[in-house]
């Protein structure tokens, strides 16, 4: 095999996390498991959205309403533990899934921003260097990258350099994913979103284009809509939110 066959690196990364998986069962979710899924586990079990390990440090969360994080993760784990349980196992396989996924979709931004192969899969190898999958950050991470492929797609067209929609319908897009990525975690959210921000500026320094104002307001104004939440909103609604 040729280094420089594109996704070479992914391809080998993923299918030693995949070995490691199915041989001995690892990496085994960490302690970040037991607060961020507990709801979950919680809820399918025992019909109740609420982790009661947390009802001596946070009262609400631990037996009303889980509200100690933004609700996105839980809703998707929710629908995957509906179907797959809510063993270690199968909450094991939800996040290498979504690793793959967000691999498959960073390999597609390196297609699309035409890297040459072998930078491609150099960036690939510091893949390994994830070797835990227990935290909302996951789907956080596939959301974020999601809306930076939307954003490259976007550039590509208003450069001229694909005129298959336009390029308003993938800034749209690239907003509604970072609005998604913010309900899943508020940290990782402004990354992408600062990342995002980053780049429409330089491009609009470097080669004067026309600013995506619309799109980027929206994704902006939920993400300057947070705090009033926390400060004035029900406690038992956005209350612990961080």
């Amino acid at each position: 095999m040729k280094f420089n066959r594109p996704g070479l690196v992914f391809l080998l990364v993923f299918g030693w996390k995949l070995a490691l998986f199915l041989v001995s069962t690892q990496p085994v979710p960490a302690n970040d498991s037991f607060f961020y899924d507990g709801p979950v586990v919680n809820s399918v079990v025992n019909g109740g959205y609420f982790n009661p390990s947390l009802s001596a440090a946070l009262p609400i969360s631990g037996t009303e309403v889980f509200c100690a994080y933004p609700p996105l993760y839980q809703a998707v784990l929710w629908v995957w533990s509906s179907a797959f349980g809510v063993s270690a196992w199968a909450i094991m396989l939800f996040h290498l899934a979504l690793l793959g996924l967000y691999m498959l979709i960073l390999l597609a931004v390196f297609r699309q921003l035409l890297f040459p192969p072998w930078s491609a899969n150099v960036a690939g190898a510091f893949l390994v260097l994830i070797t835990f999958h227990d935290r909302p950050d996951s789907l956080a991470h596939v959301l974020g990258m999601l809306a930076v492929y939307a954003w490259v797609r976007s550039e590509l067209v208003s450069n001229g350099a694909n005129k298959e929609r336009p390029a308003g319908l993938w800034n749209w897009l690239m907003a509604a994913l970072v609005v998604l990525c913010l309900c899943t975690s508020l940290q990782i959210g402004a990354v992408y979103l600062l990342l995002i921000w980053m780049g429409t500026s330089a491009n609009l320094i470097l080669r004067r284009q026309r600013f995506p104002l619309p799109a980027h307001a929206a994704h902006n104004s939920r993400a300057g809509g947070v705090d009033p939440l926390r400060q004035n909103g029900p406690p038992s609604s956005v209350g612990g939110i961080s």
